[in-house]
Order: C-alpha cells, then structure tokens, then sequence
C-alpha cells in the first residue's frame, strides 16, 4: 500500500499527533501526520508577525524529529528564517515530495 493511500486510513480511536506547549507538532516526516503538520505550520505563520518569525521557526524546528529534521537540516538556518519566508514554503514542498513520492504517478494512474 502507498504511503498517500496508508495516510487516508480510517483510524476511529486514534489520537492527534503530539504537540509540544507551543502548539507545534512533534512530526517525524511520516505520511499519517502530515496534512495535520502542515496545516499546523501554515497556521503559524499566517498568525507570526515579522519580528516574531525567526523565533517561531526556531521552535518549529524543534518539534522535528528523524526524516523530518534531516529535511529541514539539509535546507539550513539561513534558508529557513529569510524574512520573505520562501525557507518554510521549501520546507514545505520538500516534505510532501518526501512523504507522497510518487503522488504524480498515482494521479496519472486514478
């Protein structure tokens, strides 16, 4: 089963992700949590004023753990705290590639 079709899974009792006591996901670059991980960032920084960002992506940055991290480590501290936020938008684009792999195929497919 593909990661993007295992993320659709009905899970009646299942908990939502980990959050840390700012609100950030504990996300390890997996394909159950990433729409919740995702949402939770854009929520983010559509409430982060200017001055506020660099310290929001600080303790983003935080709450990742393995793939995730090494992702976000690969773009580097530059890249992720430019004022113009460009950083967590490839922050972004890079995980869903990571977590739905082959999501192209299988629209082409459907």
């Amino acid at each position: 089963m593909t990661a993007a079709i295992k993320s659709l899974a009905y899970r009646p009792y299942a908990n939502p992700p980990e959050e840390n006591k700012q609100g950030f996901v504990y996300y390890s670059g997996g394909a159950n949590d990433y729409h919740y991980w995702n949402f939770k960032v854009e929520l983010k920084l559509a409430t982060t004023e200017e001055k506020d960002f660099p310290g929001m992506v600080a303790k983003m940055i935080e709450s990742l753990r393995g793939d995730a991290l090494a992702i976000a480590m690969d773009i580097g501290v530059t890249e992720l705290t430019k004022g113009d936020r460009s950083g967590i938008k490839t922050l972004q684009d890079r995980m869903k590639a990571h977590v739905f792999p082959i999501i192209k195929d299988e629209v082409k497919s459907l």
